[in-house]
This record gives C-alpha cells, structure tokens and sequence, in this order.
C-alpha cells in the first residue's frame, strides 16, 4: 500500500512540475512580445536621427512633407498619404485619436482607454470600427 501511494505521488508531482515549466514558457514567451512591441530596431533609430538632423540642419520639416497632420495627446503625428489622411479626416474625432494613439504611437486599448477615460473593450470595439472603415474608403481588402 505504501508504493502505491509514493508512485501516485510522484506522478502528481511530475505533472505539476510539467505544468509549471510550461507556464513558465508560456510568460517568457508573452514577455518577450511584448517587449518587441515597445522596442525600437537600431535601423529605425538611426532613419530618426537622420531626419531629424535633416530637419535640424537642412531646413526640411516633417509638417512641409505631410499631407496632414493630427494632434493627438500632446502630440503631433505627421500622415504624408493623401488618402488616408482623407480617410483619416472622415472617422469622428474619437474613434480618429483611438486608431492614431493605437497604430501610430503603439498603445494598447488599456493604455487607450485610460488616457480617454473609456473602458478597454469600449476602445476595442471603436477601433476595430475605425479600421473596418478605413479600409473601405482606402480599398484594402481585409
């Protein structure tokens, strides 16, 4: 009696610890990402900095390039295709800030939602709106 109850032990504690390590590689992988969402690649980084110095020393501005330009929590986000600021200028003012402050500025409907005093599934279901229009006026197929 007493092997049995030391061999149903040992297999509870096996799937235990199987279960564990495949959670922990479930979070490792979700963090990771996440991470590659908020990270900047090293080519990116430098085409900013040559347009900034573009900006800076040559006189160019991003305002005299864009076809239009949208303020958006503080910030102003330059959009140099014609038609999708068009496009752009359609959506109503809010559902406008969510798809900028989403696709743009790469926040997430949590982020979104704080910052517009909305809940998150509110910002979701707006933003998916926004696209599905979009892409109908652009002509994308989905």
């Amino acid at each position: 009696m007493n092997t049995r109850y030391e061999r149903f032990n040992e297999i509870t504690f096996n799937a235990y610890c199987i279960v564990s390590i495949d959670r922990a590689i479930a979070r490792g992988l979700r963090r990771k990402k996440r991470r590659a969402m908020v990270e900047i690649p090293l080519s990116e980084i430098e085409d900013r900095a040559e347009a900034a110095y573009e900006q800076k020393y040559l006189g160019l501005s991003v305002r005299e390039t864009a076809a239009d330009t949208f303020e958006v929590g503080g910030m102003e986000i330059p959009i140099e295709d014609e038609n999708l600021a068009k496009a752009l200028r359609s959506l109503p003012p809010q559902k406008r800030s969510i798809v900028l402050l989403a696709l743009f500025l790469g926040k997430t409907d949590k982020e979104i939602g704080q910052e517009l005093s909305l809940p998150r599934t509110t910002v979701r279901d707006r933003r998916h709106e926004a696209l599905k229009r979009l892409r109908e006026m652009l002509g994308d197929e989905p």
